[in-house]
């Protein structure tokens, strides 16, 4: 069943077009991976879906009864005041009639025979909504996103962007809406918590449309992914792990066909321009109105950029000797509190440890108390204290450190000017270059770097880190504000980094990539393993495999959270239960002159059925034939290229078709709607 669909949809602002032609449709039970470079309008267009923004052309339509619900945390959480009541918002009623129940049997106990018939009331209306597993619900899913019970009287203007990011999260996933969209829901939590999040995605039976970076969790979660453009969308039905391939081939297949069609009209041009006014002009001229009747193929392109751009080296430092940090003994926290004690290590050349845990357990903390020994700014900020033991820098070793305080910019400098203070001998040109790959393009090179968001002065950074010769990095959470090609080029750098690195990360596809060593944090212990991340997991999970999965003690098997339907959807029993309701509001039957009005109405609600099936079963029956199409394109060779062009003209036409019947759905749905059918 389709929930929401996009027809035409177009977007930009004066003087540049964000986006234009976009139809999509979101089908029950689909989760969806909207993919674009940062800037390409993911946000934007969620926002439209939800309806917060207008498009310029186009619309946007749901099926009946459907709801949509986006991660929005200042809206979300403006209606509370403290932690508890932010995630009890999406069960007010239910909690009303708990407390209803509460005063009916107070009554019911001094006697109140009356209020035997209003408790038994109250409680089967609780029954039927779920309203007993509230309480559970609520825990269950706070300790999910690391809110636990002893937080929920913490007032709102206590917690950080990213606690109030995490409860808005909760929130959306109490709410359980027909369809969520998701912008970023991965963004400040950790591994634990992604998993966690993973866990009840899956379970939801509702559409899913997720803007993410997280090359793992899309890996999981998507089942088809839909790439934005500034000309549409493409769709690729296979989900994220085929993307790629699916993508490749596609692009090299519309490159043939659009140099065979180029190839095909000069050589008519050609004949044309030969022939014009020779014996064969009769034969130009018909060539020449052939030529006309043409439907030209768009030049490709490939929003992520040629993959020569993909690359990044970092510059030489001198040669250091075989211990590049050596940690002994050490203790720190901030100010006035010990978080761990007792680390010890040793980095050598080509070693890149990843530092994880849970939030809270001071994994950026320990970055610190490292940096504090090569960098003066961190030694004298306050933020952190070594209580005991040594961090130590080897023989000619050149230590680089980012983190989010981002104090070296001068903001009164554009990009290039702060390039250039790093690498005065870069021109203009190059610096540009270089930052392109931070996804800064030729627009923002001139910008002054106080007119930049959080998350472009945190590119800046890494992009000025990586310009000075260093063979020791301290990285915490780098690819934090990357989109997915920029990531891909900070792995290939480090993976061929000649020094040490250690880097504090949630992103588990870079830690998979990058890391040789795991350093695992949580409240109580420290972890320190060989190997990377990836056998770190399957350490992990072999020694989980012989005990039973663990069951968090604030939820026992009487009391687990049910499955709740999509979008707060009734049970089978609370259906007939507000059935019944209906049947006695329904009015008196009309007088016998409605008749042949009530049979029009009847009929033309029919009608309207029939054209809303037809419509999405069409729909349907087209992207199936699309995919079947695009399969039989990817088999074809070279010496196919006249068939390679027809099939390219046949799929636009049907894309055409496509968005046809996606508005015959959405007009034929509104109509309904206003019948109420």
């Amino acid at each position: 069943m389709i929930l929401l669909s996009a027809d035409d949809v177009s977007f930009g602002f004066p003087g540049h077009d964000l986006f234009e032609h976009v139809t999509m449709t979101v089908q029950e039970g689909e989760r969806i991976a909207l993919v674009a470079p940062n800037g390409a309008g993911k946000t934007t267009l969620l926002r439209i879906l939800r309806g917060r923004v207008e498009p310029d052309e186009g619309r946007v339509a749901t099926a009946k009864d459907v709801t949509i619900g986006m991660l929005d945390q200042e809206r979300e959480l403006a209606e509370a005041a403290t932690v508890g009541q932010a995630l009890a918002l999406p069960f007010a009623r239910q909690l009303e009639r708990s407390q209803d129940a509460v005063t009916l049997a107070e009554k019911v106990a001094q006697g109140d025979r009356q209020a035997w018939h209003d408790y038994a009331r109250v409680l089967g209306e609780l029954e039927l909504d779920d309203g007993f597993s509230v309480g559970h619900r609520i825990a269950a899913l706070g300790e999910d996103v690391g809110f636990f019970e002893a937080d929920f009287p913490r007032t709102l203007g206590t917690l950080s962007g990213g606690e109030r990011r995490r409860l808005a999260l909760a929130q959306l996933l109490l709410r359980a809406p027909s369809v969520m969209l998701l912008d970023e829901p991965t963004n400040h939590l950790d591994i634990r918590q992604m998993e966690r999040l993973e866990e009840r995605l899956r379970t939801y039976k509702g559409g899913i449309v997720i803007v993410s970076h997280d090359r793992t969790f899309l890996s999981r979660m998507a089942t088809r992914v839909d790439e934005l453009t500034d000309r549409g969308i493409t769709s690729y039905p296979h989900g994220f792990d085929r993307y790629g391939e699916e993508r490749r081939v596609r692009l090299e297949h519309e490159w043939k066909a659009y140099d065979l069609q180029c190839a095909e009209i000069q050589r008519q041009e050609e004949f044309i321009r030969k022939n014009f006014a020779a014996q064969k002009a009769k034969q130009a001229k018909s060539r020449e109105r052939a030529l006309l009747r043409i439907s030209k193929l768009e030049r490709p392109r490939d929003i992520w950029g040629p993959p020569a751009a993909r690359k990044l080296r970092f510059p030489e430092a001198a040669r250091p000797g075989r211990v590049l940090l050596s940690v002994e003994n050490l203790g720190w926290g901030p100010p006035g509190r010990v978080l761990h004690r007792g680390l010890s290590f040793n980095l050598q050349a080509g070693e890149r440890l990843g530092v994880i845990g849970p939030n809270g357990t001071g994994k950026s903390t320990l970055l610190w108390a490292i940096a504090s020994a090569f960098d003066r700014r961190v030694a004298d900020s306050g933020r952190v204290a070594i209580v005991e033991g040594e961090a130590r820098l080897g023989y000619n070793v050149a230590a680089g450190y980012t983190d989010q305080t981002l104090a070296d910019l001068d903001p009164a400098k554009t990009l290039i000017e702060s390039v250039r203070e790093i690498r005065g001998e870069l021109p203009d040109d190059a610096a540009r270059e270089y930052l392109g790959k931070f996804q800064f393009h030729d627009e923002h090179t001139g910008r002054e770097i106080a007119s930049l968001s959080g998350g472009e002065k945190a590119r800046l950074a890494l992009a000025r880190l990586l310009l000075m010769p260093r063979n020791l990095l301290l990285l915490d959470e780098p690819t934090n504000h990357l989109d997915i090609p920029s990531r891909e080029i900070l792995e290939s750098a480090l993976v061929e980094f000649p020094g040490a690195a250690l880097l504090v990360s949630h992103d588990r596809t870079f830690l998979e990539r990058t890391t040789t060593r795991i350093l695992h944090i949580d409240r109580e212990s420290l972890d320190l393993q060989w190997g990377g991340y990836a056998e770190f997991v399957e350490r992990r999970q072999r020694a989980a495999a012989p005990a039973p999965a663990a069951r968090r003690p604030s939820v026992t098997p009487s009391t687990a959270p049910p499955r709740t339907r999509p979008g707060g959807a009734a049970r089978p029993e609370q259906k007939t239960k507000n059935e019944e309701r209906k049947t006695e509001n329904v009015p008196p039957p009309p007088a016998a002159s409605d008749h042949a009005a009530r049979k029009a109405e009847q009929r033309e609600r029919e009608r309207l059925t029939r054209r809303h099936r037809t419509a999405e079963e069409a729909i349907r029956k087209l992207e199936e034939d699309l995919r079947a199409v695009e399969k039989q394109m990817a088999t074809l060779s070279s010496s196919d290229w006249q068939k390679l062009v027809d099939l390219e003209q046949w799929r636009g036409r049907t894309r055409a078709e496509i968005e046809r019947q996606t508005q015959e759905w959405i007009e034929s749905g509104e109509a309904l709607e206003r019948m109420g059918g």
